[in-house]
Parts: structure tokens; sequence; C-alpha cells
């Protein structure tokens, strides 16, 4: 029993892996559009990748504003790839029509966000990681009777760190 358990300690010890930190530029990626500042970060991110961003407007205007989710859309590799979910919406149901956010006039909003499309079924619901790659959102607002449209594109890459 003793040489079974040692065994496999020196067999799982040859099987690490470096560890990984992500990074991303441009660093902050965000766009400024008349008077609010969206920025997206990547965000829930482990060895393998990153499985969400963290989206934040910053409303500075004397207007509420709307984010419309049924047209905001993720961007992969200079690409749309559907949309996103967030809590609130059951990950089976991340695919149909989503409510309006409102983000205050002079204020902020922050909301962790995932992409649609890496979401799968596997013995319970799992999200696949953002692996090294250009991302991003198009995101669309509503300011009244304007529709307003904004990308935001980030590239995505681990760094190698040795244990």
């Amino acid at each position: 029993m003793r040489i079974s358990i040692l065994l496999l300690i020196i067999i799982c010890s040859s099987c690490s892996y470096g560890s990984k930190e992500w990074y991303f530029h441009p660093h902050p990626p965000q766009a400024t559009v008349e008077n609010f500042v969206v920025s997206l970060v990547p965000y829930y991110c482990e060895p393998r990748g990153c499985k969400s961003f963290g989206l934040k407007i910053e409303n500075n205007s004397d207007r509420d504003l709307l984010i419309d989710w049924n047209k905001t859309l993720f961007i992969e590799n200079g690409l749309t790839n559907g949309g996103f979910f967030f809590e609130g919406i059951e990950t089976e149901d991340r695919n149909f029509n989503k409510p309006p956010d409102v983000v205050f006039a002079n204020s902020s909003f922050w909301k962790i966000i995932f992409p649609s499309v890496n979401a799968y079924f596997n013995d319970g619901w799992r999200l696949s990681e953002m692996k090294k790659g250009i991302y991003g959102i198009y995101l669309t607002l509503i300011d009244g009777e304007n529709v307003i449209n904004e990308k935001i594109i980030l590239y995505l890459y681990p760094e190698e760190q040795e244990n």
C-alpha cells in the first residue's frame, strides 16, 4: 500500500503544469463616447483561460441609458459569435430574449457577462475558457431615441510561469 501511494505521488508530480496568469491589452480596453465610458476586462481566469468579462459603464450624462442585450454581441477573433448571458438568466435560456439593463444617469454600472457560445452541457452546465486570442463586445446602448453601438476589442494572452 505504501509503495502504491509513493508511486502515485511520483507520477502526479511529474505531470504538474506551470501556472499561467492571463494578460490583456490595451489596458484598460475601453471606449469613450459622448458622456459615457465603457470598459471590458477578462474575469474568472484560470490556468486554461478566462471564462467571462467584467463590463463597466460610467454614465456621466443626465439621462438614463438602456443596454439592449438582444443586440449586444460577443466578438471572437474578429467575428461576432452569439451574445452574452449573466446572473438572472438560466444557462439553458441563454439564447432567448433578455430584458434590458438600465444604466442610471450620473452613475456606474457593473456586470459580469459570459459568452453564450462558451456554455455547454456535460453532466451539468459548464463554461469553456477563452484562450489566447482576440475577444470583445459589440455593445448596443439606447439613449432615448438614439441607438449607440460601440465595439471594444482586447487581445488575451497567457504568461507562463515556472513553479
